[in-house]
């Protein structure tokens, strides 16, 4: 069964801590905001805005897909599977960025794969992007109504202080910009590979 936690624009929850737990699947289309924010799931879908004051945790056992903005002091996301951030199509097929934003620390872990396509994602400390095997950071495509693509969202990744962008199998940067206050440090188990975005 698929527990929705919120629809339309209206704020679903504004608490000093909140804490949601769902056995299935929860999926946000509004706003949950609070201090302290914990949300566990077997999926979890953000469609909206999740917002702390303090931590943000967003937990899925299996598959976690942000198309929104999160955003918190220290922010963590973690998914057992499969972790996907993406801009969302609008009706008139304009992208909509979606943003991960940490005014102190950063952690993105995935025991799968992770992409991160059309995303902001921004930390006032350090971060860490972690895949168990692919790890990837790219631009959304979009396309005419002639099914040409015309561009898209750019990704981007900026710390304060250090980054580690870490992935057990390929890591692939495609049109990323990336900005690191202290050290960066890019890993691959396998390939990494670095291209620049054309057009």
């Amino acid at each position: 069964m698929e527990q929705e936690i919120a629809t339309g624009h209206e704020p679903c929850q504004w608490l000093r801590n909140l804490a949601l737990n769902a056995t299935n699947t929860m999926s946000n289309q509004g706003v949950i905001a609070g201090a302290d924010v914990s949300i566990t799931a077997g999926n979890l879908l953000n469609q909206g805005r999740i917002s702390g004051t303090g931590s943000v945790a967003l937990e899925a056992r299996n598959d976690l897909l942000n198309q929104g903005q999160i955003q918190g002091r220290d922010v963590a996301l973690v998914a057992g599977n499969n972790l996907v951030s993406e801009a969302a199509k609008a009706i008139n097929g304009v992208g909509i960025l979606s943003g991960i934003n940490a005014s102190n620390t950063l952690q993105l872990m995935a025991g799968n794969d992770m992409a991160l396509t059309g995303t902001r994602v921004q930390a006032g400390g350090s971060a860490a992007l972690i895949a168990g095997n692919n790890l990837s950071l790219t631009p959304s495509a979009l396309r005419d109504d002639n099914g040409l693509l015309r561009g898209g969202d750019a990704v981007s990744v900026t710390t304060g202080k250090d980054l580690i962008v870490s992935a057990g199998n390929d890591l692939q940067l495609h049109g990323v910009t990336i900005a690191a206050g202290g050290s960066a440090a890019l890993q691959a188990g396998n390939n990494l590979s670095l291209t620049p975005t054309i057009g």
